[in-house]
């Protein structure tokens, strides 16, 4: 069609595996989600898996945080994200890589969620991970709520959450057994 598009292609050492990458596209190749960054094509090609989108002009939220925190505006740019994300998991899509670097804020502080082709979170964003992410690559989207939370704490404050005493051994037995399920 001539429109501009955005091709992103996927770190190797952080990618899934095809299938879900497909599943993931099939899901939201097309749709129009408030808040997410629409998704026009993706695949892999010659090993190498790709998202095609629309560029959504602005700053990346992590390059914005740079300059400290948001506060109460943080509710305005996250609050599309919180709603792409949530129509993500109706489609039974995980994201799986949700750090500040994969919100674009557009010039009217609306925040775009961007599709990253369900990669594995890369050590640099841990700080953003789920405990159970760090240690597996099956997570469910309570992962990715669990990332927004940290993404939303950074938002407001300017610093980015953590670090946390450990909470096991900390409550009992039966409280320790609630956090090893997560």
């Amino acid at each position: 069609t001539g429109a501009p598009v955005e091709i992103t292609v996927l770190d190797p050492a952080h990618a899934v595996d095809p299938h879900t990458l497909d599943r993931d596209l099939t899901s939201i190749r097309g749709a129009a989600v408030p808040g997410l960054v629409p998704v026009v094509d993706g695949g892999v090609t010659a090993g190498r898996a790709h998202i095609v989108s629309t560029p959504v002009p602005g700053r990346p939220l992590d390059d914005v945080l740079a300059s400290g925190g948001l506060g109460a505006a943080a509710i305005e740019v996250l609050r599309p994200v919180a709603t792409a994300l949530d129509e993500l998991h109706d489609r039974g899509v995980v994201h799986r890589a949700l750090t500040p670097a994969a919100i674009v804020v557009d010039a009217g502080g609306r925040g775009w969620l961007r599709y990253t082709g369900a990669q594995q979170v890369a050590p640099s964003a841990d700080v953003y991970a789920a405990p159970e992410q760090r240690a597996s690559s099956v997570v469910s989207h309570r992962a990715d709520l669990y990332s927004f939370a940290g993404i939303a704490y950074a938002a407001v404050t300017g610093a980015p959450p953590g670090p946390f005493p450990p909470v096991v051994g900390r409550g009992g037995a039966a409280l320790d057994a609630v956090f090893r399920r997560g």
